[in-house]
């Protein structure tokens, strides 16, 4: 199966006080991290993908790492839940796209799936959600 579309959101302005246990955090800089972001996102349009591109979001400085939010394969998606607590709630605009419901100018056909969402036993709702194969 072959990715088609890319969920990407740009660093906010409150980027700098994203999660890090980097002993250089203090140095981050928003203006590399969004020349970075610029940078992904053209190579992710060069191997084909669509973009589907969400609104920075200040609430949420480590919003930009859209990935953390979702595993999907196919057309399954499973929600994770942010084991920090200033990341939960960054999955909701992730989970309205990957079902179909439009967030701002993101049209609803652009994008459905089945979604399911963490669990008490995530192993078990994966296991349930996925099907893997052997290659």
């Amino acid at each position: 199966m072959k990715a088609k579309k890319a969920i990407v959101r740009e660093p906010s302005i409150s980027y700098t006080q994203c999660v890090s246990s980097h002993p250089l955090r203090h140095t981050v800089s928003l203006e590399k991290a969004k020349q970075q972001h610029i940078n992904y996102c053209d190579v992710l349009s060069s191997l084909g993908l669509e973009l589907i591109k969400l609104p920075p979001k200040k609430e949420y400085p480590d919003s930009c790492f859209v990935e953390d939010t979702a595993v999907v394969f196919g057309n399954r998606a499973f929600i994770t839940r942010m084991g920090v607590q200033s990341r939960r709630g960054e999955d909701k605009e992730v989970e309205k796209v990957l079902k179909g419901n439009p967030v701002k100018e993101i049209p609803p056909e652009q994008t459905q799936a089945v979604i399911h969402t963490n669990t008490a036993n995530v192993l078990e709702e994966v296991e349930k959600t996925f099907s893997f194969y052997e290659s």
